[in-house]
């Protein structure tokens, strides 16, 4: 609440509740990486992995449920990153990278 106040923002942010904005993620936990928990807040930052997300929420809407992508079309992305890949990776600029003396 305190953070949500300090940038202006504790009308509409800063608790859990009916019409505020919020982003949440649900974490789990149940994996042996994450045993015993003891702290809960230690256990998210030092035992948790990207992988134990299983939801994402950013203002309202269900980004990610059960690992599954909900707003992302993954083989369109895939598909155009395979596309432009070779245009962000390519270092010559019109030139041989390395020049030889012949």
């Amino acid at each position: 609440m305190q953070s949500a106040e300090a940038v202006g923002l504790g009308d509409s942010a800063g608790r859990i509740a009916p019409g505020r904005r919020a982003d949440l993620i649900l974490v789990d936990l149940t994996g042996p990486h994450t045993q015993p928990v003891h702290d809960l807040a230690a256990t998210l930052v030092h035992s948790a992995r990207s992988a134990d997300v299983r939801t994402t929420i950013v203002d309202r809407r269900v980004l990610m449920r059960d690992r599954e992508l909900l707003t992302v079309d993954l083989p369109e992305t895939v598909r155009e990153l395979a596309e432009r890949l070779p245009a962000l990776t390519h270092r010559g600029h019109g030139r041989r990278i390395q020049e030889y003396d012949t």
